[in-house]
């Protein structure tokens, strides 16, 4: 976390922004000198080094080539083998992803499928119900237009009772 935090603040002084105390590194985990140092100003170097006697073949200095030094025989069935059984590995990984995926997925559609065909029978149920709606006014309208044709018809014989 320090590593991220220093970083962070890296970044935001190259933006020219003021580093906040939440994202900077407190003095106490920044890296300390080693106390017993002749100069206060100066880092001991904290890398093991290791002084190689006659004959001892242990530690190798990697600052300078040695061109007759061989390099070990690379064992290459056996880094094949690791690779194969890694990428096995990551698609038997990949495998069950896109399995618990189709899982959801098919989930997914019966829940989506299931509320349509519940939206399509509320649907279906307020259609009928407005065609019933529709009916019942259309035979109220036929009604309505007998009963004024009966009423207009008894006025005419009434005007021509009083006609005669």
């Amino acid at each position: 976390m320090a590593i991220v935090n220093e970083k962070l603040a890296e970044k935001s002084a190259a933006r020219g922004i003021p580093s906040t105390p939440a994202f900077t590194p407190s003095s106490s985990k920044l890296p300390q000198k080693i106390r017993g140092a002749d100069d206060v100003n100066q880092d001991i170097d904290m890398a093991l080094q290791a002084e190689q006697g006659p004959g001892d073949e242990t530690a190798i200095s990697l600052d300078k080539s040695d061109p007759k030094r061989d390099l070990a025989p690379m064992n290459w069935s056996g880094f094949e083998q690791r690779y194969a059984e890694a990428i096995k590995e990551l698609n038997d990984n990949e495998d069950e992803l896109i399995d618990h995926f189709n899982h959801l997925s098919e989930a997914f559609t019966i829940w989506a499928d299931s509320s349509a065909e519940r939206d399509n029978g509320r649907a279906l149920k307020r259609l009928k119900t407005r065609e019933r709606y529709v009916q019942i006014q259309e035979k109220s309208l036929e009604d309505k237009k007998l009963h004024y044709t009966k009423v207009v018809e008894a006025f005419k014989q009434a005007l021509q009772l009083f006609g005669e």
